[in-house]
């Protein structure tokens, strides 16, 4: 606390990167309680359709059963499982992202970026797959083990703009040229 400002520190904050071994479908997450859906998130990926050849599926059953550990089991440990599998990033600049991981297993890392068109990720040099993770954010799959990951931002339709309008200008500087060449035949008028 300073000059009425106050800073607090999140312990529990996650990397821009984590990977989730358990995944739960966007279905079961809709149908759970709204006080639930941040548990749910912390304790494994929600996708669209399962990911994987068999994929640990996350059972939110277990979230009804409140105890004197409930907290600490379903948010805190989960965090802290987390922060260790998360991206370290070690470049970051305007659309390119760089870092490493360290998973000790295979799953879904999801990136605390939404996920839109023009985002690639490329793990071991190796352009992957993404998809809508947690809720429309960014996600791909990963194995097990130390990787180098890098992503990219490209804006959509920047390069096949950049050449309409290329055409455009170019239209018009020939548009432009073929009228200051050919002669004015337009009659000339009498004033009497």
């Amino acid at each position: 606390d300073t000059g009425g400002l106050s800073i607090f520190e999140n312990e529990l904050a996650l990397p821009l990167g984590v990977v989730h071994e358990r995944q739960i479908l966007r279905e079961q997450v809709a149908a759970s309680p709204a006080s639930r859906k941040d548990i749910v998130m912390m304790n494994a990926a929600v996708v669209d359709s399962l990911r994987g050849n068999a994929p640990p599926v996350f059972d939110v059953g277990h979230l009804t059963r409140e105890n004197a550990d409930w907290l600490a089991n379903n948010y805190v440990a989960p965090a802290r499982l987390l922060q260790r599998r998360g991206m370290v990033v070690e470049r970051f600049s305007h659309g390119h992202i760089t870092g490493k991981i360290a998973s000790d297993v295979p799953g879904v890392l999801v990136f605390s970026i939404p996920y839109t068109k023009g985002w690639s990720v490329a793990i071991d040099a190796v352009e992957q797959p993404v998809f809508k993770a947690n809720l429309g954010m960014l996600a791909t799959d990963i194995s097990r083990g130390e990787h180098r990951i890098e992503l990219r931002y490209s804006l959509p339709g920047l390069i096949p703009g950049l050449f309409i309008g290329f055409l455009g200008l170019l239209g018009i500087w020939v548009l432009s040229a073929l009228e200051r060449r050919i002669p004015s035949t337009a009659p000339a008028t009498s004033e009497a």
